[in-house]
């Protein structure tokens, strides 16, 4: 069974690698040609203030660099960047960092991307740095204020990592194994604690994932299809309408369990990697690649193979070093660095208070000064990765090597596998990213880390409180006030939600005819919006629904949402709505972006007419007319996205405090690619896809979950 799937992979990568070959799979001549000065330099004029003023974690870091690198200069094409986003959210380490060096990578060389790596860690790196030189020179016993403020912040971090925890598990859980990976990964994670045994726990939770998708389920499948048939031929024949009714509902049934298994394939399948491109369309991509400097297949397999030799080594280190009398603290300190590096996945709100069994725990660090530094990362710019510089030089403080040099083991130990890998794996992800074990291991893998944050979530409440007779801290729950901040922090961290939802089938996708005036909903559009009320698993938690005024967008609206619209906004006796239930919002701002007849709207008064419980009036005489600010001109279309997205912004704040806190955005095709500022984003009709609102310097932005 092994033999053959090796086989198949092997002839894979030889395929990708003659294709690699046939389009020329080096440099382009242009940039081949371009000195190596040229290059350095340009990407030091586009990255050096990164470092400094990139706040805000993981999903803002995204946002900054795809508004930079995607949108702004170019270096990379949509696809090339949901590519690198999917092997840097698949893979551990540092997500932003490892993006960042990929992108510079891909575009300008590995010399450049070296800088570009320490442009962005060393602003955070330094203060951290400094940080420790002023935790090794305060006294054992601060004065009280001080751990007043110190709880309050570690308070404060647990109501954070608390919504990571949260936020990470609804986008590892895609089905019954994924959920029960993630409660065994948080309850083995509570019962045991060793350097060795996370690794352990995520690599059993691939090897799981592997084998119910690969085979466990599919011979549950067979038992049930087995029995079905058996209790078929057991039933008395001669009951002809009986008979017959039971032999079609048993088609329904298979019918819809083959529909449900369909469904738990895109679910196990590769639904957090960009899909959106149909075969020829990727084969046309791969063939016109947009990258310079493309890493080869064998560069890849050989920078993996020399990773996988370098974490043995560590590992054999881990396991003998018990048996030498003093090993060198610098060597240790680096192997469980590079080890963390190596099994931590979810980025920064996870390998920070996951690094304390690391360093606390064998007595390098102590407790305090752990969580000193844990409170002050939080507010530093750039990776939170750069915790580990900080642990690093107090590690060896009282050692003979300088303390700058254990800062700088930190640094490379936690750094270096993931960065190694992401650069391995681009190489030939296209390829690995089609093989369906591939998928279900990482998946189980991400499933098991994520279950680890909660763990983290727990011992850090064990240890945030801190006070002068006990410095190594307790359990906030011995101060009332502590739990009253993780909480509020939890609750004014939590984002709502936004569900983009593209409309149903409209009667001009059907015929062609877009000169009919804002066309309606088609039978099978009606039946595509009544199957969404099944299989949207948000609706308890909808609190508004903002709709395009257009026909089809209202119809999906009513149509798709009956369970989740406050009850007014039906006929008594229809039976549909809530009480207390969502509220729909015309916003025209969300119409499609042409002048066509069939994306032009209604007249107002003919709106009213229609849907005479929904409040047409609200919409501003002359909406429809394709002029102004309703133009099409993509420059007007840009800045109708970018009102929706601070629409938004502002209706999730108020929500903020309510029960139902999501928000539905029905609207359409070619403006949802200008609202997500995802030109690559192509939902099928009544197809809807899940986002974060993200505030950042330059704006707000749509962060895909």
């Amino acid at each position: 069974m092994l033999l053959p799937t090796r086989s198949r992979l092997s002839s894979s990568l030889q395929a990708l690698n003659r294709k690699y070959r046939s389009h020329g799979g080096a440099a382009s001549p242009a940039r081949a040609e371009e000195p190596l000065l040229g290059r350095l330099s340009e990407v030091v004029r586009h990255t050096w203030y990164l470092g400094f003023t990139s706040f805000g974690g993981p999903p803002v870091h995204f946002q900054i660099l795809h508004a930079r690198f995607v949108e702004r200069e170019k270096w990379v094409d949509e696809q090339t960047y949901q590519e690198l986003f999917a092997i840097c959210q698949g893979l551990p380490g540092p997500g932003s960092t490892k993006m960042l060096f990929c992108l510079v990578l891909l575009h300008a060389g590995f010399i450049p991307a070296l800088l570009a790596f320490v442009l962005w860690c060393l602003p955070g790196a330094i203060g951290m740095y400094a940080l420790s030189l002023g935790v090794q020179q305060i006294d054992e016993t601060l004065p009280a204020p001080v751990y007043a403020l110190l709880s309050g912040l570690n308070a404060s971090t647990v109501g954070i990592i608390a919504l990571a925890a949260v936020q990470l598990a609804e986008k590892a859980i895609r089905d019954k194994i994924s959920r029960i990976l993630v409660i065994f990964g948080a309850c083995a994670g509570l019962c045991y604690s060793a350097l060795w045994y996370f690794p352990i726990l995520m690599v059993a939770g691939g090897v799981a994932t592997a084998l119910w998708d690969g085979w466990v389920y599919q011979q549950i499948l067979r038992v049930k299809i087995a029995w079905k048939n058996r209790n078929r031929q057991t039933e008395p024949e001669g009951d002809a309408p009986g008979s017959a009714g039971c032999e079609r509902s048993s088609e329904r049934n298979s019918g819809q369990g083959a529909g449900t298994e369909m469904l738990r394939m895109r679910k196990s399948g590769t639904e957090a990697f960009p899909p959106n491109l149909n075969d020829t369309q990727a084969e046309e991509r791969d063939a016109h690649p947009a990258q310079d400097h493309v890493i080869r297949i064998r560069v890849g397999a050989a920078i993996f193979i020399f990773f996988f030799k370098t974490t043995a080594s560590f590992i054999a280190i881990l396991v003998s070093r018990a048996k030498i009398s003093a090993p060198p603290l610098a060597l240790d300190l680096f192997a469980n660095m590079y080890l963390a590096g190596t099994v931590i996945f979810g980025g920064g709100p996870v390998v920070i208070p996951l690094l304390r069994s690391y360093v606390v725990d064998p007595g390098w660090v102590s407790s305090r000064d752990f969580l000193i530094g844990l409170a002050i990362i939080q507010a530093f710019p750039g990776p939170n990765f750069n915790f580990a510089v900080f642990l690093g030089a107090l590690a060896l403080r009282t050692t003979s090597y300088p303390t700058i040099f254990g800062a700088f083991l930190g640094g490379l130990g936690i750094f270096f596998p993931g960065i190694t890998l992401a650069v391995a794996i681009q190489s030939f992800w296209r390829i690995l990213r089609k093989q369906k074990y591939i998928v279900d291991f990482l998946r189980g893998v991400n499933a098991s880390a994520v279950g680890l944050v909660f763990t983290a979530v727990y011992r850090l409440w064990e240890i945030g409180y801190l006070t002068p007779q006990d410095r190594d801290g307790q359990s906030l729950a011995k101060e009332p006030w502590w739990v009253v901040v993780a909480a509020v922090t939890y609750a004014e961290t939590m984002t709502s939600e936004i569900h983009l939802v593209r409309h149903a089938e409209s009667i001009h996708n059907v015929t062609k005819d877009f000169s009919q005036l804002d066309p309606g909903l088609t039978p099978l559009g009606f039946e595509q919006a009544t199957q969404l009320t099944r299989t949207f698993p948000h609706a308890s938690q909808v609190g508004i629904i903002l709709t395009s005024p257009l026909r089809r967008t209202i119809q999906t609206t009513l149509a798709a949402f009956p369970h989740v619209l406050d009850k007014r906004y039906f006929d008594q006796d229809s039976g549909h709505g809530i009480i207390n239930g969502a509220t729909p919002i015309l916003d025209p701002d969300l119409q499609e972006r042409s002048a066509l007849p069939c994306d032009t709207g209604s007249a107002s008064q003919d709106l009213e007419m229609a849907f005479p419980r929904l409040d047409v009036k609200d919409l501003a005489e002359g909406w429809q007319v394709k002029e102004g600010r309703y133009s099409p001109e993509d420059e007007a279309v840009k800045e109708r996205a970018k009102r929706v997205r601070s629409h938004v912004a502002k209706l999730s704040d108020q929500l903020k405090y309510e029960q139902r806190k999501h928000i539905v955005i029905v609207t359409h095709g070619v403006f949802m690619k200008y609202l997500s500022e995802n030109a690559e984003i192509d939902l099928q009709k009544a197809g809807w896809k899940s986002y974060t609102l993200e505030k950042h310097g330059s704006g707000i932005s749509m962060c895909e979950k």
